[in-house]
């Protein structure tokens, strides 16, 4: 097989992913820890309730971004290939869908928080204002999309691991400095994470237009491209909405039926359970440009190549069906009323685990 496919890269880039895996799982859940102390459980409900508004909206950029990335990895690997024009095609076309959503969630968003979401009085308008953040998030993730494709087509795994692990540590530390604001808290997070956001999105960009030549900004746009494009991301993100759709809606179900203290219980579960599912994405991650730049060269005899990824992906999810059951010391049931609650709590952060039986 030609460079395209290569075991030591490759073997490299995996282990890089992983360690940038065990690095950030921890963070994360001593971060989580960090925020649910400092926020407190009504406003880590708020912000994840308003958190999954946005999510909502924005449900197909996890699709949009795995089209992104195949298409621009498909066309480094081509002998005649012109990334550049797939980069900027893409880049436009994600402008003009951030614009699109940036009016749906201002319209519709702001309409369902207002009238829909279950949210204390006195916090309404710190809620209004973690709601316009986000949405400013929302847009620097999205417009980042490009250029994260790009630096995985190109196997970058190293500068990608780098990114990843300061982005975390700037979660960390912001959620560690809110403990030194006595008042507004919930807002000062949000404008933390938005900053932090922007930063790694410059972060990105900078990376990208050092090292890779293909990311010289251009007006064009490719119809036939973009059709590809559309296509491929549309069937791409049929299992992903469903997924959004149904993690992100049953937030919005116990916020109408719970209210927001359960929220915050919920979303602090979802962390958990995206923290622990992540260590079996590194390995497709890794494996998923060689094999797509392999194909795109014209050498169909992949079929070793996907076999040794689905075998070695099958043991890491074999690995990772662990039960996890929080039980809190603290939490010592006064009442059957409590106990209730208590029981709810842990079968809601079980259930968002991956178990086996």
């Amino acid at each position: 097989m030609s460079d395209n496919f290569n075991k030591n890269r490759l073997a490299k880039n995996t282990i890089l992913l992983y360690v940038r895996m065990l690095f950030t799982m921890w963070l994360n859940l001593y971060t989580t820890r960090l925020t649910l102390a400092n926020l407190g459980v009504e406003g880590m409900g708020i912000y994840g309730v308003v958190g999954s508004i946005v999510s909502m909206f924005a449900v197909f950029s996890g699709g949009m971004g795995n089209a992104v990335q195949r298409f621009l990895t498909y066309e480094i690997g081509r002998d005649n290939g012109d990334p550049n024009k797939v980069f900027c095609s893409c880049l436009n076309v994600i402008f003009l869908l951030s614009g699109i959503i940036f009016i749906l969630l201002e319209v519709g968003g702001l309409w369902f928080l207002h009238t829909k979401i279950n949210i204390p009085a006195e916090s309404m308008d710190a809620a209004q204002w973690v709601f316009q953040i986000s949405v400013l998030t929302c847009i620097v993730n999205l417009i980042s999309i490009p250029y994260n494709s790009l630096i995985v087509a190109h196997e970058k795994m190293n500068a990608f691991a780098a990114i990843s692990i300061l982005q975390v540590i700037l979660t960390c530390a912001s959620a560690y400095c809110l403990s030194y604001f006595p008042t507004g808290r919930l807002l000062i997070y949000a404008i933390l994470m938005a900053t932090i956001s922007i930063l790694i999105r410059i972060a990105y960009q900078i990376y990208c237009h050092r090292k890779f030549p293909e990311v010289h900004y251009h007006m064009i746009i490719d119809k036939n491209q973009i059709m590809q494009i559309g296509k491929f991301a549309g069937i791409s993100s049929a299992s992903g909405a469903l997924q959004v759709l149904s993690s992100q809606g049953f937030i919005l179900v116990i916020n109408l039926t719970f209210g927001v203290a359960i929220n915050a219980v919920y979303t602090i579960s979802m962390q958990l359970k995206n923290s622990v599912l992540s260590f079996a994405q590194n390995l497709q991650r890794a494996i998923a440009p060689q094999i797509t730049k392999t194909y795109a060269n014209g050498e169909l005899d992949i079929l070793k190549i996907s076999g040794i990824t689905s075998k070695n992906g099958r043991n890491d999810a074999k690995r990772l069906n662990i039960r996890i059951v929080t039980v809190s010391n603290d939490d010592k049931p006064k009442n059957r009323k409590t106990q209730r609650r208590a029981d709810l709590r842990r079968r809601m952060v079980c259930k968002s685990l991956p178990v086996k039986e």
